[in-house]
């Protein structure tokens, strides 16, 4: 009898330790979060440090948190944040997160996707009624809607604003910009998203050297000429100024950025300056509490 309690007592340990360790394989651990007070890790309170497993939803209180990935890094969630967690990416439901990306990192925010190039620190806040602000502050920042398609690349030092619509058909694309030609094509770089189209219709030559407001359609299908981003097919334009003037509405003065510009559906405009997630520890390795 004693024997068969034993080996039952063995195989339950076994078979516990099997368990946890095929939870722990299919979860690995890929960082440490730390904060000054109190978070939660996948629901359940914990204070200090803790250690982040692949897929980790974190969520912040009044003194956000930070979070530091084995491959190099860095996540500030503001205070009253939530997201989780992936070794690649980082998925925002709520609040704002700085990532400091080492080998590039990607943000997922109410349906966009901000990639943070290698070395490159941004910034992404999920504001209300279907705002995403996204800053960069330093490096280059790509932003694409939930089918790849290019909305902005944000420059260091600038952050945009991207307002989706609500489900229905899609809003005409409409970009302004001062129109270029090359090898027979024509092209235009949407003055605040900074994007670069190729302009696909009739009469687009007079239209080189000025700057114009587009309004067209996004062509998914077509493939577009080396350098540009995606093809619009014009509907109509708007030559807004030409000649002496030119050289400082191209440059931004004036009313020309106020609209905001539509690309794949998603309204583009200027934002504020985001001012940097302060870190909430020192910047020595913690110990891990959990």
């Amino acid at each position: 009898m004693r024997s068969m309690l034993s080996r039952s007592a063995v195989l339950s340990v076994l078979v516990a330790a099997t368990a946890v360790g095929a939870a722990w394989a299919a979860a690995p651990a890929i960082g440490i979060a730390t904060t000054r007070g109190d978070f939660q890790i996948d629901r359940t309170s914990v204070s200090g440090n803790a250690t982040i497993l692949d897929g980790s939803l974190v969520e912040t209180g009044r003194s956000g948190s930070e979070l530091r990935l084995y491959e190099g890094t860095g996540v500030r969630l503001g205070e009253d944040s939530r997201g989780q967690v992936f070794r690649n990416r980082l998925v925002l439901e709520q609040g704002s997160a700085q990532v400091n990306a080492r080998k590039g990192y990607a943000i997922d925010a109410a349906g966009l996707e901000v990639q943070a190039a290698p070395s490159s620190a941004a910034q992404i806040s999920v504001a209300s009624q279907g705002r995403i602000e996204v800053a960069a502050i330093s490096g280059a920042v790509q932003v694409k809607n939930g089918t790849g398609v290019l909305l902005a690349q944000v420059l260091p030092g600038r952050a945009l604003a991207f307002s989706l619509q609500e489900s229905g058909a899609a809003p005409p694309e409409r970009v302004t910009g001062v129109v270029t030609e090359r090898n027979g094509h024509y092209f235009l770089t949407d003055q605040t998203a900074g994007v670069r189209v190729e302009l696909v219709g009739s009469d687009l030559g007079k239209l080189v050297g000025k700057l114009v407001e587009v309004t067209g359609t996004l062509d998914t299908a077509a493939t577009p000429a080396p350098s540009a981003a995606h093809v619009v097919n014009v509907i109509d334009t708007r030559v807004i100024v030409q000649g002496p003037k030119l050289a400082r509405a191209a440059a931004g003065s004036g009313h020309v950025l106020s609209r905001g510009v539509i690309i794949g559906g998603v309204v583009v405009a200027a934002g504020g300056t985001a001012a940097a997630i302060a870190w909430t520890t020192s910047d020595t390795t913690p110990s891990v509490s959990r």
